[in-house]
């Protein structure tokens, strides 16, 4: 602020070196000038071993400060400065002095308690808001209150507040019955231009909270439900019941709890009958319809009763019902002709007869699309193929960047968008992109990570574009995919919430067939949350390889039109799930990094390191650090040897390594060692970081201005080794990576395993994956 005196630290190269050879060189910090007035100068002080002068604006305005360097030399006995001499410049901004500060009302500190009343062992969750809490100081002496701990009168009850988001929350469990007062403290913070700083001032404020003997809680038969999805299905398909009793998944406490759960059904239909089975926390079943017709499915709940050991069936049913309608797949005479262009493995003896579709160009409908249905392994398969010269004509009215949408409300069970590769050639030059929409998923692929060239290479000769016939397919789970994914969430403990959707795309030419499976940048997908499911209990989405094995995928739940969906971003393509997969480990309970812990552990990121600890302030290894880029990345593991001397293949890290030096995340020591297992110092991990942002398309959004400037506010810059100096500025520019303190950046200090899960899950957001 205008007035307000700032103090400039100059750094000059080897500024506090010792002359030991003649002829040996610094730099020194001499003086300083700024744009503001020729008034507006002065010397660098030497103090402690740094430079500093201190600078009093007196007018609004950003001006330009100019640090003047001597370069010196050693002559044996002395340091004698040379004709030579450097500048360096940074940009101060300053406010007008007629600022005037905002105050903090202690009157707005809140707190509240959800629930206020609650059994004995249960938690409440305390929130507590401090008036102006989450605001930027902008002005000398602005105000804030912080919500900082608790006690309450409940003896040894005490704790501290966590910020989420805006919110500063902490949780409570009454152990003894009683009605208590918990007091929150909040402290006054005064903003001093550079940071908020606290004045030793705190407000408190109360709040009441009961608890209650634990008494039986009664089952209510009202609440039971079934839905079935979808209720209209073809002949042959299957559609998912999925049976919710009230109470089905709670945890007996006292004699005499109740609870329903699913249990049988039976259907109008002869000989239709199933069980329903527990994934987590649902309870489905599967119903595939043989005949045509509406039947009416009748769920049987049965009651269970806690009596302290364990929950047994109190001879009471209850009974809900919900109808199915069974289909022929309906489809327009008339169309263009044969199957032209279809090369899918579809039986022709199944096809029905062609319809028009609707393709759309950003939005404008054409009946461009040709649709044939047929069956393939026992699905419904619906083929689109599309008229070139349609979509041609489109594209070229609407230019560069456009979106081609095949919008389809089939309920079939595999969609296939075909087009020939020329089409996508065509579409990769004016850079547009493909997306097909089904009340399943929806995939998005930019024609460019279809790649025509490198396909038409792999056929061979030289074969036409357009005889080329690509096809993009989504396609619901077979019961080969069910299983698989189920034996994966058993074997690694973590509930299915949606089924899987199997993403492919390929190319075919004459008798040969190509499948794009991996991409140059992320390509989304979109999967449908069906109603019923509660999307918070989404924890991310998984890709599951051809082995077996599942492994994490960039996941966000969004809300759309009133509905939910998951995005995933994947550099491949496969079958993905959404899982529920909480952790929440027991040594970061009142650990600053609880949030972003526990976050990347649920989205198999990060593992603990047994009995459900983490660690969280040990540090982590560089082999360690692999494993975590790698996963957090959602990168396929490549297994064999790697190029470093200290790698073997049986090493638990083998593969992370091998697989984040392919992608050139990581890089080894000049003895062509890798070690594992040392600690990775803070610049290591900013390199990986930034090489990993150029995976993400972050490093593309900085602007060297921004990253200069964020170096600049260090103290202990000079300490950064020359090979991280870029890296080190960019993960700063970002907002991935912080100092250890405003003025300390510390690049050779250790990495904890906390510090790491912490911007591995600030890598995915600001990159907009998660």
């Amino acid at each position: 602020m205008a007035g307000n005196p700032l103090t400039l630290t100059a750094t000059g190269d080897r500024q506090s070196a010792t002359g030991a050879v003649y002829g040996d060189e610094r730099y020194v910090p001499l003086s300083w000038k700024s744009s503001e007035g020729s008034e507006k100068a002065g010397p660098f002080i030497l103090s402690g071993g740094s430079y500093f002068s201190t600078y009093t604006p007196s007018v609004e305005g950003t001006y330009t400060v100019s640090a003047l360097f001597s370069r010196q030399s050693w002559d044996g006995n002395n340091w004698n400065d040379t004709s030579d001499q450097s500048n360096a410049t940074t940009t101060v901004t300053v406010i007008a002095a007629s600022g005037q500060p905002t105050l903090a009302d202690a009157s707005k500190n809140v707190v509240s308690a959800n629930p206020s009343s609650v059994f004995v062992g249960d938690t409440v969750t305390l929130t507590a808001a401090g008036d102006r809490q989450t605001v930027t100081g902008i002005v000398y002496g602005d105000e804030r209150y912080v919500p900082v701990g608790w006690t309450s009168t409940e003896s040894g009850k005490m704790g501290t507040f966590s910020k989420s988001g805006n919110d500063y929350t902490s949780d409570y469990t009454p152990s003894s019955i009683g009605s208590y007062t918990v007091t929150v403290d909040y402290k006054k913070e005064t903003w001093n231009v550079t940071e908020w700083v606290y004045g030793n001032y705190v407000d408190k404020k109360t709040i009441t909270v009961n608890a209650t003997p634990v008494t039986a809680v009664f089952a209510d038969a009202s609440k039971n439900s079934i839905t079935a999805n979808p209720s209209s299905v073809i002949i042959g398909g299957t559609t998912t019941l999925t049976a919710a009793g009230d109470r089905q998944t709670v945890a007996g406490r006292v004699y005499g709890d109740e609870r329903y759960v699913p249990a049988s059904w039976t259907s109008t239909e002869s000989g239709k009958t199933g069980v329903f089975s527990q994934n987590g926390n649902d309870y489905t079943s599967s119903y595939t319809p043989s005949s045509l017709g509406s039947y009416t499915v009748t769920v049987s709940f049965k009651k269970e009763m806690w009596n302290v050991t364990e929950w047994v069936y109190s001879n009471d049913i209850d009974e809900k019902t919900i109808t199915i309608t069974a289909r022929i797949l309906q489809s327009s005479s008339g169309g263009n002709g044969g199957n032209s262009g279809n090369t899918g493995s579809a039986s022709s003896s199944d096809s029905s007869s062609e319809s028009s579709v609707i393709v759309q160009v950003n939005g404008k409908s054409e009946n461009a699309g040709t649709a044939t249905s047929s069956k393939r392994d026992g699905q419904s398969v619906l083929t689109i193929v599309v008229d070139p010269k349609k979509l041609s004509a489109k594209l070229a009215e609407e230019g560069q960047h456009a979106l081609v949408t095949i919008p389809v409300d089939s309920q079939s069970d595999v969609v296939i968008g075909e087009l020939t590769g020329q089409m996508i050639k065509e579409m990769e030059n004016q850079q547009a992109v493909f997306e097909i929409k089904t009340p399943l998923a929806a995939y998005t692929v930019p024609a460019l990570q279809i790649n025509m060239d490198a396909i038409a290479g792999q056929f061979g000769g030289s074969p036409s574009l357009q005889d080329i016939h690509v096809q993009i397919e989504i396609a619901a789970p077979t019961a080969a995919v069910m299983k698989a994914i189920t034996d994966a969430a058993n074997k690694g403990s973590f509930s299915v919430a949606v089924p899987p959707v199997t993403f492919t795309i390929k190319a075919t030419y004459e008798n040969k067939t190509i499948e794009v499976s991996s991409f140059n940048a992320y390509v989304e997908r979109t999967i449908a949350i069906p109603d019923g499911i509660d999307p918070g209990k989404i924890t991310t989405g998984v890709v599951m390889d051809a082995d077996g094995t599942v492994r994490h995928v960039p996941t966000r739940v969004v809300v759309q039109d009133g509905k939910y969906y998951a995005k995933l971003n994947s550099l491949t393509n496969s079958t993905y799930a959404l899982v529920w997969n909480p952790q929440e480990y027991s040594d970061v309970a009142a650990h600053w990094a609880k949030q972003p812990v526990n976050d990347i552990g649920s989205r198999m990121v990060v593992s603990g390191t047994g009995d459900n600890l983490f660690n969280p302030d040990r540090d982590i290894t560089r082999g360690e650090f692999a494993a975590i880029i790698v996963r957090g990345l959602a990168l396929k593991v490549e297994n064999g040897t790697t190029s470093f001397s200290d790698v073997k293949a049986a090493d638990w890290y083998s593969g992370a390594i091998r697989t984040a030096a392919a992608y050139r995340l990581i890089s080894g020591f000049e003895d062509g060692t890798f070690r594992p297992n040392e600690s990775t110092t803070r610049e290591q991990a900013m390199m990986i970081i930034a090489r990993a942002m150029e995976i993400t398309g972050l490093r593309d959004t900085l602007s060297a201005s921004s990253t200069d400037a964020k170096l600049r506010s260090y103290t202990d810059a000079a300490n950064i080794s020359p090979w991280a100096q870029s890296s080190v500025a960019d993960s700063l520019a970002a907002g991935i990576m912080t100092g250890r303190t405003s003025a300390e950046l510390a690049p050779k200090a250790n990495m904890t395993r906390a510090e790491v899960a912490v911007i591995i899950q600030r890598l995915l957001r600001i990159s907009g994956l998660i």
